[in-house]
């Protein structure tokens, strides 16, 4: 991903949710002035539809300029010819037990217990992250899978409540975590009381974070 933009996106559901939606009830305008049915009209109808109000926030973006990290410059080193996949695959690894690592970092100092690793968020957070590259989309919608949560359901994850976190573009897992940390939406699903258990995914710059909790 080329430039210095970077996106982030959050998401997260509690089951059973509470909703409730404005309503609006008819007024009788009979005799009443043009000027004033249309400084009625201009109070009442030009405003936004009301809203259906969950009992967490459902989606939350953010699109703004991160500050560029300069590369490490590293010395190449050319794996055994006999286990390729294993040296492509370490880089991986290592980034999403450092942002697992991070995350509990900030939720020990924000004096919360921290979030356990599990393999099959694992999984399904890998897995969105590499749909992401691979059919070029950035959204908690997948084309192929549906929202996170109907994911959860694909790979047999339940919850109690659950979220995810999205990012494209940032290098590092501090950098990512950086900018999490900076987005409120983010920031609350990460510092959560309601979730126990993460995933971590990564691929080519595509970051995905899942949480549950049980």
């Amino acid at each position: 991903m080329g430039g210095s933009l970077a996106t982030v996106m959050a998401v997260s559901i509690s089951l059973p949710s509470q909703a409730s939606a404005a309503t609006s009830s008819p007024i009788d305008l009979t005799n009443t002035r043009y000027e004033q049915i249309l400084k009625y009209y201009q109070t009442y109808y030009s405003q936004t539809a009301p809203t259906v109000v969950v009992k967490t926030p459902v989606v939350t973006e953010q699109k703004a300029p991160v500050a560029p990290v300069a590369p490490t410059k590293t010395t190449p080193v050319t794996p055994p010819k006999s286990t390729p996949t294993t040296a492509v695959a370490a880089p991986k690894l290592t980034y999403t037990q450092q942002v697992v690592t991070l995350v509990n970092k900030e939720r020990t100092a924000a004096g919360l217990k921290p979030v356990t690793g599990l393999d099959s968020l694992n999984k399904l957070a890998a897995t969105k992250a590499t749909d992401m590259r691979t059919n070029q989309y950035f959204s908690h919608t997948s084309p192929t899978y549906g929202s996170p949560f109907e994911m959860m359901g694909t790979f047999g994850i339940t919850y109690r409540a659950a979220g995810e976190n999205i990012a494209m573009g940032q290098k590092t897992p501090q950098e990512v975590m950086t900018a999490w940390m900076n987005s409120p939406g983010h920031r609350k699903n990460i510092l959560s009381v309601d979730f126990n258990y993460i995933g971590v995914g990564f691929d080519n710059n595509y970051w995905v974070q899942e949480f549950i909790g049980k």
